[in-house]
């Protein structure tokens, strides 16, 4: 991923932009969380990478990795929340369970049934 590396708050926890959100989300672990400026950045990077690929038919996909307890599992709790604020397509799968949230409603299609009829 790149980054603007001349922005002067990378790094830190506490700058513009940051602010606590209430999740609201069931067994998605805490209620609250602290959105740091790297959540946005990131956010930023791969909500620009999907607008930009999305016509190209070739799946659109990221994989966040790192060090475990820098936060992962907190920013896909945050870019969950915000994809739904912002009433955006959402495939969610977690736990053998796949859920897909668009505007008229949440649709969990079973995970069993093939992607093609055979042939």
């Amino acid at each position: 991923m790149e980054v603007d590396e001349d922005d002067e708050n990378i790094g830190t926890e506490i700058g513009p932009g940051c602010y606590p959100l209430d999740l609201d989300i069931q067994n998605l672990g805490p209620s609250k969380l602290w959105i740091r400026q790297d959540y946005i950045r990131i956010y930023g990077f791969c909500d620009k990478l999907y607008n930009t690929l999305k016509d190209d038919y070739c799946g659109t996909r990221v994989v966040i990795t790192g060090q475990p307890g820098i936060g992962k599992s907190y920013w896909i709790g945050y870019a969950l929340r915000r994809r739904l604020g912002e009433g955006k397509l959402v495939i969610w799968y977690r736990e053998r369970g796949c859920y897909l949230f668009a505007a008229d409603g949440v649709y969990r299609p079973s995970l069993d049934t093939p992607s093609r009829s055979p042939s």
